[in-house]
């Protein structure tokens, strides 16, 4: 890092920016959390795909050059649900997703959208001022505005229905971890 004054942190910085998910989610929960869990081992084991992924670490590497991020976070072992909510805990503040806006390979239920661990996916918020520049970078990338960050220190997301179907305090979630 040539400049330690544009790292970017993971914890989410001001209501009102824009959440969005980079990288696709595919079922891949295979040797995973989630069928850790269970006892069980499952199929479907992550792959990395760096043809696929290379692309995408390039437009973020531009995006935390260009100044467009507040905070990013790779989604790692146990999922979109976990770093979401690592997000939410490290700002204090909280998250609305809506899972149906997930870049994802397929329909997915809402348990594989939330604890699939496929590689090469990270959670960007991002200032509203910067949304133009934001998404004129990632344009064609597999990017989704999936919510917004709230002042009310609730992680809710919206399922596959469009019913919340997780609505939990940060402070009970910091507590849990």
């Amino acid at each position: 890092v040539k400049d330690i004054r544009r790292c970017v942190t993971m914890d989410a910085k001001a209501p009102g920016d824009l959440v969005y998910v980079l990288g696709e989610t595919g079922d891949e929960l295979g040797a995973g959390e989630y069928y850790q869990m269970m006892g069980e081992v499952g199929l479907h084991v992550p792959r990395v795909d760096v043809q696929e992924s290379w692309p995408l670490y390039l437009r973020l590497h531009h995006a935390i050059e260009d100044e467009l991020l507040a905070s990013a976070h790779a989604v790692t072992r146990g999922g979109l649900g976990v770093h979401l909510a690592l997000v939410a805990m490290a700002g204090d503040l909280g998250l609305e997703i809506d899972l149906r806006e997930v870049p994802a390979h397929g329909a997915l239920p809402d348990s594989r959208t939330l604890y699939s661990e496929s590689s090469g996916r990270f959670v960007v918020t991002v200032d509203p001022a910067r949304r133009e520049a934001f998404e004129r970078l990632f344009a064609g990338a597999r990017a989704g505005l999936v919510g917004r960050v709230t002042a009310s220190p609730l992680l809710r997301l919206r399922g596959g229905s469009g019913e919340w179907i997780v609505e939990e305090d940060v402070s009970a979630l910091k507590e849990a971890w």
